[in-house]
C-alpha cells in the first residue's frame, strides 16, 4: 500500500530549524585541519573595529586587511586577504559581518582562522583562547506527546557563541524525558493524512496479502500454507557468515572507503584523528543486530547507536577517543565482536570484545585507526585482550595518624589525615594507580628528630610507627616516562599555619626548624605543565631567619633587625661603616659570609657567621657589599639583599654574592634590608639596578685595510653625491685632507667628548627616565617627556639611550624641525605614489622599484594638487632624518616616516631605533665610528656624508653623561694598516675639495655679488663685486666657485655667475644672418679665440670650416 505522509507543524518548525543552523557559518573550537596541539583548546581573533582601514597579521605568510563599513547601517565590513608568498592568487575580497558569534576565514585549503567582529569606538584586535565555557539552553519546540526541541548554545567570557546545537527529546514508558534521535523526533510528530489516502487497489491489496502472509508464517511455522514463504526463510538461514562493515570519518579526509572483517580503517603514521565511525552487519542469517558508542572528546561517551547509524562528530575538530561495540538479539548467541584500536602514543592497543572499552579516556589522546572482527562464539579472540583500554592515571595514599592509625587509601586530591584534633602524621604509603606509562613516584619524608628520611617509592611507608614521632615536611617526585607526561602537586596542613601552599616535583612542603607537625595532606596528579591547584608561593615554612646589625657614623652598633628589615638610617646623611650578620635556627649545615667594600680599602676579605666586616673608629664609609650562603643550606634558599646609597636612595635587589651599592662614585651606603627566600622562588634581579659604578674600558680592533686606500674609496664613492661633504647641509664636497683628518682615530684623545665616537652603542647606558626628562630632555620640542619611549626602545633594540637622545636631538634642531613634529603631512596617491604636504608646497613622491628592492625616487611639486585625492592622509614624524636623503631630506623622509607608520612621536622613537640597530648597531657598526666610515668594508653602508657627523653627535653625548651618576664606558677603538700620527684639521679653503673641470674659464657676474673668504654664507665679505664684473674659475665645489678677480682668489655664489665659452677653430666666421648665403662679416683665422656669452643652444647657428 502506498501511503502519503505530511509533517505536522511542530516538525516544518523543526526542520526550519535544521536548514537554519545547517546553513549558518559557526566556528567551532578547532579547524578541521588543525593540529592535534591546537586542538585541545579554542582560539579566535576578537575584533573591536571603528571603521577604519586597518591591518591585522595573521602569519608570515598572510594579513587581513579592514578597509571600512559596506555600508551605514554597520552590519559588515569590507575585507580582503593579502598573501606573502608566491600563490596564485595574492589576494583575495571578502565580507566580514557584525555578529556575536564565530565565522571563519579559509586561507588556504588546510588552514583556517576564526574570528568575531564587533561594533566599537576604538580598533583593537584581541587573541582569545576562552577558558570560561558556558551553556545556555533555549526551548525551542515542546509537543503534547512529550517530545521538545532545544537549543543549546555555548558561549565564552567574551559571550562570543562558540557552538550551536539542537537535542532532541522524548518521553520513557514512566514520563521521564529522555534524549533521542531528530528521526525518532520526527517519527513521533508524523501523522497520517485520512483525506489523502486512496482506496486501495487490487496491487496494493495483493501486496498486503502476502506481507501478511509472511508475518503469520513468521508466527505459525507449521502454517501449511505458507510453504513458499517457509522455503525462502530457509534458504536465508543457509546463507553463508555474516560479515562486518564499518567506515570511519578521518581528519582531513572525510569519509573514507567502507571496510570490512578485520581491516583496518583509518591511518596509522600521519597524525590524523578519527572523528566519526558507521557500523553495519551484512548477511547475518540471526536477529539482532550491533550497537555501539564512541567517547569524543569534550563530550565523553555519546548515547548508543546501531546498524550503520554515525557515531561521533564531523566538522567540529574533536577527536574519537574510544569506542564501545557490541552485538544484540540473536547474532549475539553465536558470535563474539572484537575490536582494537590505534591511538596516538601508544599504537595497537590489545582486543576489546563485546562491550568492552578500547581507546583511551582522560588522556586527550586521538583514535587514529580502528580494526573489527566478528569471531564465532567460543573461538580464540584474534590476539592479545590484556590492555584494550587506558585511563588517566591516579595517585592514591593513606597516612598513619596519631591514636588512628593507618587511614583509609584516598586518592586525587582528596584529604588523608586530620584538621581541628591537633593529631600528628607519622608516616605515608603513595602509589600510581592505571598509569599507561612507566615511572614510579617516589617521596622522603622530614620526621621529628631525623630530619630527612631516605626516599622511598611506590606504597613503601615513609616515616616511623610506634614512635611518636611527628612528620614536619615531605618531598614527593615522579620518575621514568610518566614523569615526562604529569607533575605532582601537592599540599600539607601543618600545625599552627594550616594548609600551606602547593610543592611540586619535588619541592618541600610543609615546615624545618619550627618543631610543627604535618596533620593531613593532599596530593594530585596535572597534566604536565598544567595549571597549578592554587597557589605555589609558599608550600615551606622554615624558622631559619637571617639576623644583623649596622655600625653608623655617631650612632655606632644598631640593634639587631631579622628578615628584610632596614638596618641603618635614611635622609640623615649617616655613613654605615661596618656590618654583622648571622642566621639562626637553620635547618640545613652550612653558613652567611660577606664582604664590604670599603672608602680608600677597596673590597675587603669575606668574613662569616656574625663577624664585623668593615671598620669602626675610622670614618671610613661602606660603599658596596656582597653576601652569599654556603654549604647546604645554599641550595634551598636564595640570599637578597638591597642597600641604600647616598645620592641614589634605594638600589634594586642584589642576592647570592653579587655586588649591591656603587664603586668609583665616593658614595657612602647609609642603611641595608637583607632576606632569605626558598630556591628560586625569589623575584629577578638586575646587576645593573644593584650596583652603580663608572668604568672605562678601551679595546682596540685591527683592520687590514691600508688607510690612504681606506680614503681612496671615500673620495671616489659613486654616485658623486654620496662623496663625503665638509658640511652638515650636504652641500660642500670635503677635500682629502679632510676627509682623512676626521678618518684618523689618532686625531682624537680618550680624554675629549670626541673620543665618544669610539664607544660601543649595543649597551645601554642604564638612565632614569626621570633623569632624562629632568635634567636633557626639558624645552626639547617634541622630545619634552618621552625619555621612556628611548629607553624602552634602547632595552628592546639593545641600543644605548644617550645615544639615541643626542642623534634625535642632532637630527632634529632640539625637536624642532618639521620633519619631527608632525607639521608635515602625507597621503596615499596610488600604490608606490604618495603626496607630501610641506609648509612650502605639496610634492608627489614615486618610487620606482629596483632590482635590489630600494626605490629610484621622483619628486615633483604639484601646485594644483586636490588633497581629496589622497587618501588617509596622516601627521608624520621621522626624529632621526631616516629616508631624508640630501637632495630632498623633508619630502623622502615624510614618506619614509608614512611608510613606516610613524604617526607620533614615541612610534618614530621606537620604530626609527629599529632601523637604527637592525641597519647599523646589530649588523657589527656598533659606535658612531664605525656608522660613519665602515671600517670593515668602507666607502658602503655608510650613515652619512658629513665628515664630522661622528664627532658632531659627542658633544651633546658627553653633556648627557655628564649629568648621570654611574655608568660604565666600553670603546672599540680602529687601528689601520699605515695609520699615520695624530694630525692638525685643515681649515679656510683647505677644508674643501675643488671640481677643476671649470678651471680658466671666465664667469660674468649676472647682479651685485659678495665676494667670500669661503663657501658659505657664514663666511665674511672680503667685497662685492658689480654686475657684468669678470672672473676667472679655479674650481667649482657644490655651488659654489672658487675664483680670481683684480688679483684676489674667493668664493662666489654660482647662482650669480654666468659663464662665457672659449672655442678654438682652424678658421671661425661671423656672418651677418643665420643664413649660409649671407655675406661674410668677419673671419678668425687659427688659433685666435673667440668669446661666446652664455651657454650654447642647439637653435645657435655655426659654421665651420678646415
Amino acid at each position: 500500500m502506498r501511503m502519503q505522509r505530511k509533517i505536522s507543524l511542530l516538525s516544518c518548525i523543526l526542520l526550519m530549524f535544521s536548514a537554519f543552523f545547517s546553513q549558518g557559518n559557526f566556528a567551532y573550537a578547532l579547524d578541521s585541519s588543525s593540529t592535534e596541539n591546537n586542538e585541545e583548546s579554542i582560539s579566535y581573533y576578537f575584533i573591536h573595529y571603528d571603521g577604519t582601514e586597518q591591518e591585522i597579521v595573521i602569519n608570515e605568510n598572510a594579513k587581513l586587511i579592514l578597509a571600512g563599513w559596506t555600508d551605514e547601517s554597520k552590519s559588515s565590513a569590507n575585507g580582503k586577504i593579502e598573501f606573502q608568498n608566491d600563490m596564485s592568487e595574492p589576494q583575495k575580497d571578502i565580507i566580514l559581518d557584525i555578529t556575536d558569534e564565530l565565522n571563519q576565514i579559509g586561507l588556504t585549503d588546510n588552514e583556517s582562522i576564526h574570528y568575531r567582529l564587533a561594533i566599537s569606538d576604538s580598533f583593537e584586535v584581541e587573541e582569545v583562547e576562552p577558558v570560561e565555557l558556558n551553556n545556555q539552553v533555549t526551548v525551542v519546540a515542546e509537543n503534547e506527546n512529550g517530545t521538545s526541541i532545544e537549543e543549546v548554545k555555548t558561549t565564552d567570557e567574551y559571550a562570543t557563541v562558540i557552538n550551536k546545537e539542537l537535542t532532541y527529546y522524548s518521553t520513557d514508558e514512566n514520563g521521564k524525558k529522555k534524549e533521542s534521535t531528530k528521526e525518532e523526533y520526527d517519527n513521533l510528530n508524523s501523522v497520517e493524512d485520512k483525506q489523502d489516502i486512496d482506496k486501495p487497489s487490487s496491487e496494493d491489496m495483493q501486496e498486503i496479502e502476502e506481507s501478511t502472509e509472511v508475518e503469520k508464517d513468521s508466527e505459525d511455522k507449521a502454517d501449511k500454507d505458507s510453504t513458499k514463504v517457509m522455503a525462502r526463510s530457509s534458504m536465508a538461514m543457509n546463507v553463508a557468515n555474516p560479515s562486518i562493515t564499518y567506515t570511519t570519518h578521518v581528519q582531513g579526509s572525510g569519509w573514507i572507503d567502507p571496510v570490512s572483517n578485520g581491516e583496518p580503517s583509518g591511518s596509522t603514521g600521519k597524525g590524523k584523528r578519527l572523528e566519526s565511525i558507521k557500523i553495519d552487519l551484512e548477511n547475518s542469517p540471526f536477529s539482532g543486530g550491533i550497537t555501539y558508542s564512541t567517547h569524543i572528546q569534550s563530550k565523553g561517551w555519546l548515547n548508543s547507536v546501531s546498524n550503520g547509524i554515525q557515531s561521533g562528530t564531523t566538522g567540529k575538530g574533536k577527536r574519537m577517543e574510544a569506542i564501545k561495540i557490541d552485538l544484540t538479539g540473536d547474532i549475539a548467541k553465536h558470535y563474539d565482536v572484537y575490536y582494537r584500536v590505534h591511538s596516538q602514543t601508544f599504537g595497537w592497543l590489545d582486543w576489546a570484545k563485546n562491550g568492552q572499552e578500547a581507546g583511551t579516556e582522560g588522556l586527550a589522546k586521538r583514535l587514529e585507526a580502528i580494526e573489527i572482527k566478528l569471531v564465532k562464539k567460543g573461538e580464540k579472540a584474534p590476539g592479545s585482550t590484556d590492555e584494550p583500554f587506558l585511563t588517566a592515571p591516579s595517585v592514591s595514599y593513606s597516612t598513619h595518624v596519631q591514636s588512628h592509625g593507618w587511614m583509609d587509601l584516598v586518592k586525587n586530591g582528596a584529604m588523608s589525615g586530620t584538621k581541628g584534633e591537633a593529631k600528628r602524621l607519622e608516616s605515608i604509603k603513595i602509589d600510581i594507580q592505571d598509569s599507561p606509562y612507566s615511572g614510579d613516584i617516589t617521596y622522603s619524608t622530614h620526621v621529628q628528630g631525623k630530619g630527612w628520611l631516605p626516599s622511598v617509592s611506590n606504597n613503601d611507608p615513609s616515616g616511623t610507627t610506634g614512635q611518636g614521632k611527628r612528620m614536619e615536611a615531605i618531598k614527593i617526585s615522579l620518575t621514568g616516562d610518566i614523569a615526562k607526561h604529569y607533575d605532582i602537586y601537592y599540599r600539607a596542613h601543618a600545625q599552627t599555619f594550616g594548609w600551606l601552599d602547593w610543592a611540586r616535583n619535588g619541592e618541600e612542603a610543609g615546615t624545618a626548624g619550627l618543631s610543627k607537625r604535618l596533620e593531613a595532606i593532599e596530593i594530585v596528579l596535572v597534566k604536565k605543565g598544567g595549571k597549578a591547584p592554587g597557589s605555589t608561593a609558599e608550600p615551606f615554612v622554615t624558622g631559619l631567619s637571617v639576623n644583623y646589625s649596622t655600625h653608623v657614623q655617631t650612632y655606632g652598633w644598631m640593634d639587631f633587625v631579622a628578615d628584610g628589615e632596614m638596618s641603618g638610617t635614611t635622609g640623615k646623611a649617616k655613613r654605615l661603616e661596618a656590618i654583622k650578620i648571622d642566621l639562626e635556627d637553620a635547618p640545613y649545615s652550612g653558613g652567611i659570609s660577606y664582604s664590604t667594600h670599603v672608602q680608600s680599602k677597596g673590597w675587603l676579605n669575606n668574613v662569616s657567621n656574625g663577624a664585623p666586616s668593615g671598620t669602626s673608629g675610622e670614618s671610613k664609609r661602606m660603599e658596596a657589599i656582597k653576601i652569599n650562603l654556603t654549604g647546604e643550606i645554599a641550595k634551598h634558599y636564595d640570599v637578597y639583599y638591597r642597600v641604600h646609597v647616598q645620592s641614589f636612595g634605594w638600589l634594586g635587589w642584589a642576592k647570592n654574592g653579587m655586588e649591591a651599592g656603587s664603586q668609583g662614585l665616593s658614595k657612602r651606603l647609609e642603611s641595608i634590608e637583607i632576606k632569605l627566600v626558598n630556591k628560586d622562588k625569589g623575584a629577578t634581579v638586575n646587576k645593573d639596578d644593584a650596583f652603580k659604578k663608572i668604568a672605562t674600558v678601551v679595546n682596540y680592533t685591527n683592520y687590514a685595510t691600508d688607510f690612504s686606500n681606506m680614503i681612496n674609496k671615500q673620495m671616489s664613492i659613486t654616485p658623486i653625491s654620496d662623496r663625503p661633504k665638509a658640511d652638515g647641509a650636504g652641500l660642500l664636497f670635503a677635500s682629502r685632507e679632510f676627509v682623512a683628518y676626521y678618518a684618523n682615530p689618532n686625531n682624537f684623545s680618550q680624554d675629549s667628548s670626541s673620543y665618544l665616537q669610539f664607544l660601543n652603542l649595543s649597551k645601554p647606558a642604564g638612565s632614569s627616565a626621570t633623569n632624562l626628562n629632568n635634567k636633557v630632555l626639558n624645552d626639547k620640542g617634541v622630545f619634552s617627556g618621552k625619555a621612556q619611549a628611548f629607553i624602552d626602545a634602547s632595552k628592546k633594540y639593545n641600543i644605548n639611550e644617550v645615544y639615541l637622545i643626542s642623534h634625535a636631538l642632532h637630527e632634529t634642531g632640539n625637536g624642532s624641525s618639521i620633519l619631527s613634529n608632525g607639521t608635515i603631512e602625507v597621503g596615499e596617491v596610488s600604490s608606490n605614489k604618495w603626496v607630501s604636504f610641506q609648509p612650502n608646497g605639496t610634492f608627489i613622491v614615486e618610487c620606482k622599484p629596483t632590482s635590489s628592492g630600494g626605490c629610484t625616487w621622483k619628486v615633483t611639486e604639484d601646485k594644483t594638487f586636490n588633497r581629496d585625492e589622497a587618501k588617509n592622509i596622516k601627521k608624520t614624524y621621522n626624529v632621526f632624518g631616516i629616508g631624508a636623503v640630501d637632495k630632498d631630506p623633508n619630502i623622502l623622509g615624510s614618506v619614509r616616516a608614512y611608510r613606516e607608520n610613524w604617526f607620533n612621536v614615541s612610534d618614530a622613537i621606537i620604530g626609527g631605533s629599529q632601523f637604527i640597530a637592525n641597519g647599523y648597531i646589530n649588523q657589527g657598526q656598533n659606535t658612531l665610528y664605525k656608522m660613519r666610515w665602515n671600517p670593515t668594508s668602507p666607502a658602503t653602508h655608510q650613515y652619512a656624508t658629513h665628515v664630522a657627523w661622528a664627532e658632531s653627535q659627542t658633544n651633546r653625548m658627553a653633556e648627557i653623561y655628564n649629568l648621570l651618576d654611574a655608568y660604565v664606558l666600553n670603546f672599540d677603538v680602529p687601528k689601520f694598516k699605515n695609520q699615520p700620527a695624530a694630525s692638525s684639521k685643515p681649515t679656510g679653503d683647505a677644508q674643501y675639495d675643488l671640481d677643476r673641470t671649470l678651471e680658466g674659464e671666465i664667469g660674468i657676474t649676472t647682479a651685485r655679488l659678495n665676494f667670500r673668504s669661503g663657501p658659505k654664507t657664514s663666511y665674511s665679505v672680503v667685497k662685492t663685486l658689480p654686475i657684468s664684473s669678470q672672473v676667472t674659475i679655479i674650481g667649482k665645489n657644490g655651488g659654489w666657485y672658487k675664483v680670481h678677480v683684480d688679483g684676489d682668489t674667493g668664493w662666489v655664489s654660482g647662482d650669480y655667475i654666468q659663464l662665457k665659452k672659449n672655442m678654438k677653430m682652424s678658421v671661425f666666421s661671423i656672418l651677418t644672418e643665420p643664413q649660409p648665403s649671407t655675406s661674410e662679416e668677419e673671419k678668425v683665422t687659427n688659433g685666435e679665440t673667440v668669446i661666446k656669452e652664455g651657454n650654447l643652444f642647439r637653435n645657435e647657428f655655426y659654421r665651420f670650416m678646415d
